[in-house]
């Protein structure tokens, strides 16, 4: 165990009351822009009752931002003392003798002594090193090896105008001079001809690209009413009610933190077909050497659909394309209606005019575990289309409970309209004309 007692403490913690008179040691490790805690905290060992010799130190890299916010403080205190210094010349009779030079002369602040060749090199002290710069019985302006004494500022010589030691020069390295020439070699790849667009932009194509990110996630959506086997929601709203929602960090370490939720796209993969097939040909009917559909519950023959060998038999059938344009539901608005008895499928555009039944549902394919209002509204094209679908399917239209809505006559208002007076109609007996 060490003797040495430590007490670390915030430089901005002022206002506490803190007196440490019994420590004789002030160590600055992290320096502040603004110079007044900092002294703060050097008075706190300089309480009254301190008895011994006091050394304060502060740590900073050369050629970092630590020494440019050191010359900024150094700046500020140096205003401080000009802007104070005529309480102090009024307050006493000596200072009003003395003259501008050398009142300025008497306003110090500063370090007292500095170790090491600031930006010029970082680099620990030796035991022999740390041994001079704890001695305390060395006076202020000691100096030996690479501590030099006596640096304290004084107003007078103090150089306000001085330039901020340049952050950009680490080790001996300029890295101001990299970024300039990196920034001049991207001028000078900018291509000059349509030749060099050309090459620039194959060069870019082959880079690699970064991870793109989506807003929108899809979950599975069955039963949600929106239409589709996949809903779009955003990522940040894609948590379950036990985990709660993410927090930022937890997103952007994608689930490393132990994160409940998957933030990632979900790709879509093909489902599995939960529905049965008709026993029979949507066109002829029969049971025997049958195809099915790769989309829907429909099966056929391919002579019955056109397909006249067995390479040229289609995946899907008839219904996923106009009869008459030959469009997909893609293609026409992401809806056909197909007929429910036959197997012709028309879009929008191309549906008859006359003797056509809108259905919607297909009751016979939902029964078999399809859902038929993802994009069909099934119909009857015929009046035969839906005799067939009477004595095949034992169809029936549903009965509309709503009875026909009673219609009043027409009233005559045309004695509004410019007629005479003696041509009005009283259109209510009970109230009298003025």
């Amino acid at each position: 165990e060490s003797d040495s007692f430590i007490f670390l403490l915030s430089t901005r913690s002022g206002g506490m009351g803190l007196n440490l008179q019994s420590a004789d040691t002030c160590i600055l490790y992290d320096s502040d822009w603004n110079p007044q805690p900092d002294i703060q905290a050097m008075a706190r060992v300089h309480r009254i009752g301190q008895t011994k010799t006091v050394h304060v130190y502060r740590l900073v890299s050369g050629g970092t931002v630590e020494e440019r916010m050191v010359e900024r403080a150094e700046k500020k205190l140096f205003l401080d003392q000009m802007v104070n210094r005529g309480s102090a010349a009024d307050s006493d009779e000596e200072f009003a003798k003395l003259t501008a030079g050398e009142l300025l002369s008497t306003l110090r602040f500063g370090c007292n002594a500095v170790f090491g060749e600031g930006s010029k090199g970082n680099f620990l002290p030796t035991k022999k090193e740390i041994n001079i710069i704890t001695n305390r019985n060395r006076s202020e302006t000691f100096s030996a090896g690479n501590l030099q004494g006596g640096v304290e500022q004084t107003a007078k010589d103090f150089d306000a105008n001085q330039e901020l030691t340049g952050s950009m020069l680490f080790d001996g390295i300029d890295f101001r001079a990299i970024r300039n020439k990196m920034f001049s070699d991207e001028e000078e790849s900018i291509p000059k001809s349509l030749r060099g667009i050309s090459k620039k932009w194959t060069y870019l194509n082959n880079q690699e690209k970064r991870i793109r990110k989506d807003r929108i996630v899809l979950v599975k959506g069955n039963g949600s009413g929106y239409g589709s086997a996949f809903v779009p929601i955003l990522a940040s709203n894609n948590y379950d009610l036990e985990s709660g929602e993410s927090s930022v960090f937890q997103r952007e370490l994608k689930g490393r933190a132990g994160s409940m939720c998957d933030l990632e796209a979900t790709k879509k993969t093909p489902t599995k077909k939960d529905y049965q097939h008709q026993n029979f040909c949507q066109v002829c009917g029969d049971g025997r050497h049958l195809h099915r559909c790769m989309s829907c519950p429909i099966s056929y023959h391919p002579d019955c659909i056109g397909a006249t060998s067995l390479s040229g038999v289609r995946r899907a059938c008839t219904h996923h394309r106009c009869c008459v344009c030959s469009k997909n539901h893609a293609a026409c608005g992401g809806f056909l209606f197909p007929c429910q008895s036959c197997a012709n499928s028309y879009c929008e555009d191309c549906l008859p005019s006359e003797g056509v039944r809108l259905l919607g549902r297909c009751e016979r394919f939902e029964e078999l575990g399809y859902d038929t209002t993802k994009y069909f509204a099934y119909i009857h094209c015929s009046s035969s289309c839906e005799m067939h679908a009477r004595n095949k399917f034992n169809w029936r239209p549903k009965k509309n409970r709503d009875e026909k809505a009673f219609c009043p006559e027409d009233i005559d208002i045309s004695y509004a309209f410019g007629k005479r007076e003696h041509k009005k109609k009283n259109i209510c007996p009970s109230a009298n004309l003025i």
